[in-house]
């Protein structure tokens, strides 16, 4: 009957109103972050959810590179250093895994260089690859990802990237992918109190409501990374600002809200010449007018510019 009803009102033209589900936006923190007191409804497992709570796993680090190289420890000692910490899952075997490590290692190198300095990738190998040999398929393949000499820390001779951060090696007993349930290619940020900020889900995930959209997936394509690099950045709240001025001990600009061109907005990072370079030669042309009054070619090239936006389309 119900079903009749529902037609009968289509054929008459008249549709049932649907109250849509007003949008609640997240309550922030005086630092501008997610306030976990009272965290934003979510409708995925607790553990990817933000404000999920860190687990307190502690692995041997394999990592020849790292300063703290044999030693036994985990996410709670990095906390208690202040540390932002980006937690991946990958395995030595993984071709596709080396490159997005080392991509992982520069955008670490710039952070740094933009003042973010506590920023801290890791990466938990998984447990079925935890013989020397399996270890070893970390630092035995060289990267294809080229750089040049002296661009970042981690750029050698060769101009070859070579990943210096933290590898942990999971075990049985310390459950590292367990206690995150993760699995292959997924990414957690974690803020410095030890809560997570987002959570970046892999595309082969059965649940489709964890899977990033496949437009954007780190994995598919590494341009997408740039989305990761924002995602850390905000994880150390925001700085509020009326003019660029305001941003001068971190080196920004002061990003307007959209539409606006005045009031109040929030300090962002300046981009690399690289970056800018990208906007133009690899994105597609989508016409946006800047607040200074000028047209740009798309919306990375306003930011490029660092310069918020007054609207879409050519200027008039």
């Amino acid at each position: 009957m119900g079903n009749l009803r529902l037609l009968f009102l289509f054929s008459l033209g008249c549709v049932p109103a649907v109250t849509p589900t007003p949008f609640e936006p997240p309550t922030l923190d005086s630092a501008g972050l997610v306030d976990c007191e009272t965290p934003p409804a979510c409708e995925l497992d607790a553990a990817y959810c933000a404000c999920a709570e860190a687990p307190d796993w502690r692995l041997e680090d394999f990592q020849t590179a790292s300063e703290r190289n044999g030693e036994t420890y985990g996410l709670q000692e990095l906390f208690a250093e202040g540390k932002v910490v980006i937690v991946s899952f990958f395995f030595g075997g993984c071709d596709a895994c080396h490159q997005q490590m080392a991509a992982m290692q520069i955008m670490q190198d710039k952070l740094h260089a933009q003042g973010y300095t506590d920023v801290l990738f890791i990466t938990i190998n998984q447990k079925e690859y935890s013989t020397e040999s399996a270890q070893a398929e970390y630092f035995r393949r060289r990267t294809s990802i080229v750089c040049s000499t002296g661009d970042y820390p981690s750029c050698g001779d060769d101009g070859k990237v070579t990943v210096t951060f933290p590898l942990f090696q999971d075990t049985v007993e310390g459950g590292g992918w367990a206690s995150h349930q993760g699995q292959k290619d997924d990414i957690f940020i974690y803020r410095a109190d030890g809560r997570l900020h987002r959570f970046f889900g892999a595309l082969e995930r059965e649940n489709p409501a964890e899977r990033q959209d496949p437009k954007l997936a780190l994995e598919a394509n590494p341009d997408n990374f740039r989305l990761l690099e924002r995602a850390i950045q905000s994880a150390f709240g925001v700085q509020a600002c009326n003019e660029d001025s305001d941003c001068s001990e971190t080196g920004g600009w002061c990003r307007l809200p959209d539409g606006t061109c005045g009031g109040e907005g929030v300090c962002a990072p300046r981009p690399l010449e690289s970056e800018v370079t990208q906007c133009w030669e690899t994105l597609m042309p989508q016409p946006v007018c800047g607040c200074n009054g000028e047209t740009y070619l798309n919306r990375c090239a306003l930011e490029a510019a660092s310069t918020s936006l007054r609207y879409t389309g050519t200027c008039q």
